[in-house]
This record gives C-alpha cells, sequence and structure tokens, in this order.
C-alpha cells in the first residue's frame, strides 16, 4: 500500500503518481488522501484514478497531515506500507526492490536521493546505527506491526510529527532490514513547502517534549531512549545551522533552556549523549559571532561569505572532534 497525502500540490502531483503507477512490481494500491485542497489537486487525483484502478481517492476536509496519513493506513490492505509525500516521488523499481527482500522485516529502510534547485544531491547512506537520519519515507513499514503497536501518527503538533512516528516505529522493533539502494526522490526546496514554518526551533523542541512523555517512550530500553534523544539533538543542531542566519536572541534563550533541560534528563537516567556537547559548542559559537544583531547584514551580503568557520560547527555536529 502506498499512502499520499494530499493537500494544494497540483504543480508536483503528475510527477509523483506517474511514478508509482509506473513501478515495475505492479501488485500495489496507491490510497491518496486529498485533505482539503482548495486547488486543482482533487480534479488531478480523479484523472489519475479513472486511468488506473489500483489507485484509490479519499477526500476530507482539511485537518492536517498526520490525520491523512493514518486515515491512508487504516483503509489499507496491503502487507507493507509506503508513504510517499505528493511533492516527491520513487524511482520506478522502489518495491519491486523491496518485495524482492522481503523476509518479514517490521520495518525496511533505504536511501533517499534529495533534489535542490533541480541538481540531485545523495542522501546519507544507512546503516543500523545512523537510520533515524532519513525522513519516515524512507522506510517500509508491515502493517500488522504498525497495527499490533498501535504506531500513529500523533496529531496536535506542528513540526516533525513524522520523525516521533519513526522513532516509535524504530523503538518498537530490532527487526529491520537496511536496502544499500536509493529509491526515494525528496524534493527538498519546494515552494511553501509545510516545512518551512516561523519558529521552528522552538516548534522542534517542543515536538522532543511530547515525544519523551509518550508511555511508549518511557515503556523503552535506556539505550533506546538514549539514541533517540541524541537524534533528536543532532536534527534541533541541524536545524539551528540551516536557519542560522535567522536566529535570534529568543531562540537561543529557547535552546539554552532546552540543552538544560536535557542535561537533567541525561542526569537522571545515565544516558550517553555525544551530540549535546556539540549543541552546546554551536550555541555559545553563535553568542560569540552575535548573530542576531547582524543577521541583516549577513542576509544582504549573501550566505557564501561566512561558510568558512562555520564548516567547522557542521564537522562537530556531525560527531567530530
Amino acid at each position: 500500500s502506498i499512502i499520499v497525502p494530499v493537500y494544494n500540490v497540483e504543480k508536483y502531483l503528475p510527477k509523483c503518481l506517474d511514478s508509482l503507477v509506473n513501478q515495475t512490481y505492479t501488485n500495489i494500491e496507491i490510497i491518496c488522501v486529498n485533505d482539503g485542497s482548495t486547488d486543482s489537486s482533487f480534479q488531478v487525483l480523479e484523472e489519475y484514478a479513472q486511468l488506473d484502478s489500483r489507485i484509490r481517492v479519499i477526500n476530507q476536509e482539511n485537518q492536517g497531515v498526520s490525520v491523512a496519513r493514518n486515515v491512508g493506513i487504516e483503509n489499507s490492505t496491503g502487507e507493507y506500507i509506503l508513504f510517499v509525500d505528493a511533492d516527491d516521488w520513487l524511482n520506478i523499481k522502489t518495491c519491486e526492490k523491496i518485495n524482492a527482500n522481503l523476509l518479514d522485516n517490521d520495518l525496511i529502510s533505504f536511501n533517499a536521493t534529495f533534489v535542490s534547485k533541480n541538481k540531485l544531491v545523495l542522501g546519507i547512506k544507512k546503516n543500523k546505527s545512523t537510520m533515524l537520519n532519513c525522513g519516515m519515507w524512507a522506510i517500509c513499514y508491515k502493517r500488522e506491526f504498525l497495527n499490533k503497536n498501535q504506531i500513529r501518527f500523533p496529531q496536535g503538533i506542528k513540526i516533525a510529527e513524522d520523525s516521533v512516528f519513526k522513532c516509535q516505529a524504530f523503538s518498537q522493533t530490532n527487526n529491520i532490514l537496511i536496502l544499500d539502494n536509493y529509491l526515494y526522490f525528496y524534493l527538498a526546496d519546494r515552494e511553501n513547502s509545510a516545512s518551512k514554518v516561523e519558529n521552528i526551533i522552538q516548534d522542534d523542541i517542543e515536538t522532543f517534549y511530547y515525544m519523551i512523555r509518550q508511555s511508549w517512550f518511557n515503556n523503552i530500553s535506556i539505550a533506546k531512549q538514549s539514541y533517540i534523544i541524541d537524534f533528536w539533538i543532532k536534527s534541533i543542531g541541524g536545524t539551528l545551522f540551516n536557519n542560522f542566519i535567522d536566529i535570534n536572541q529568543v531562540n537561543i534563550d529557547i535552546l539554552a533552556s532546552y540543552i538544560k533541560k536535557v542535561e537533567q534528563i541525561s542526569s537522571r537516567n545515565n544516558y550517553k549523549l555525544k551530540n549535546l556537547k556539540n549543541l552546546k559548542i554551536f550555541v555559545i559559537l553563535i553568542k560569540l559571532h552575535l548573530f542576531w544583531i547582524y543577521k541583516d547584514i549577513i542576509r544582504q551580503l549573501g550566505k557564501h561569505l561566512i561558510v568558512l568557520p562555520y564548516r567547522k560547527i557542521l564537522y562537530l555536529l556531525k560527531g567530530g572532534k
């Protein structure tokens, strides 16, 4: 079952759907959940559904991407589930490659190619220690596993609902297969993308707090808790690096409070968090450069003028010494 949440993506939808209906492995169903689009997305879906009986279109009022994906899960019948965002697309051999490697795994993870300004950039090659570094869409999920563990996308949070879903799935199994294939194309710079939100750092941190309060998180081993928290620290560090021009004093204060909270949690539970030190160094360096004062000048001059000193920061975020 391939689940596609759809909201105002008329420009990108045909390319996505073409990559699905042309899969070399054909025993699939394509569940498209139109989440109250106000453009012609629904009409595009209807046209494709008339041409291919494997496409099922569910039309609903706008309720957000978490609800749309959950509706897709509830209406799926396949043994395995793939999620594809409507502005992304699959390699036409994706389902064939996955099906050829099915060994009753709960999760089958693979690599993704990032597309930015029409240029292809290969993503991070994954193993089990780096599996959380890529999006939840680069994972195929066994439907029985999701239902048995009541794994669904959380509602009521502003950002990173897919990361919470991915972390919950990862925490519930060790039965994971990693494929060494690039099977997903992720469009990294779509206009009006839902990932481009105000106060992205604060939203990331609030989502982190939401996650660690969930019963599933508190019922897993300390080692997995530590690994997931360390992943989240690195993710927030990456957000910080990618948006440093827009960082202000409020963001820094929020981040400092977050670091203190994580240190308390770590001390209480004996977590091993290698990325926490890197995040603290990053915050100190930002404070020394006073970016909240100079951000307008930096924005006008261009980010490329200050790339060099931040290569060291990026190196630190990746675990360098």
